[in-house]
């Protein structure tokens, strides 16, 4: 990922395959991008993607949301495959997106000045789970498909977060009573 801005309008470059483990610094990235103070719009530019999965599609989607809730705009997404565009039709894109499809109308590179994110190393369990169902349940809220979807997806995950709570709580009551009776 590599982003850049100029005036209050910032690009994000996705490139190559876009998967779960960027989720956690693009988030992050979308955070401080919104808090600034200059913050006007955003472009998302897909050209040089080979693929995204779900959570990353989910992210995205969150992202034009909180920017169309903050601006009024909605943001700006450049995607010229055929297959990339397939996958973003099928989740209902074209309702948070202006997505510009045709390469010519796209023009060249964008000659902001650039700096590279790269994904997280080993994030925590928890934190990379709920990130998952954050972007499965934005994705669900777009269309009653992608709610049959990932429905399940969701449901299940939702189940192990609450079971790993319980153990959790459940390895501290031990804790606690271990150190009351040693």
């Amino acid at each position: 990922m590599a982003v850049g801005s100029e005036d209050g309008t910032y690009v994000i470059r996705l490139l190559g395959d876009i998967r779960l483990n960027l989720s956690i610094p693009f988030d992050r990235f979308c955070d401080q991008m919104l808090a600034a103070e200059d913050f006007f719009a955003v472009a998302i530019d897909l050209r040089d993607a080979t693929s995204i999965d779900s959570t990353a599609l989910g992210s995205l989607a969150k992202l034009s949301i909180a920017v169309r809730s903050k601006t009024g705009h909605v943001p700006l997404l450049l995607c010229p495959s055929q297959n990339m565009l397939r996958i973003l039709d099928s989740m209902g894109f074209d309702d948070v997106f202006d997505i510009v499809r045709n390469e010519d109308a796209m023009g060249h590179s964008t000659n902001l000045p650039t700096a590279e994110i790269t994904q997280v190393g080993k994030a925590e369990k928890s934190k990379l789970r709920q990130q998952v169902i954050d972007a499965h349940q934005t994705l669900m809220s777009l269309n009653a498909r992608n709610e049959s979807t990932f429905k399940d997806l969701v449901e299940a995950l939702e189940a192990e977060a609450a079971a790993e709570a319980s153990n959790t709580d459940d390895k501290n009551a031990l804790d606690q009573q271990s150190a009351r009776s040693g």
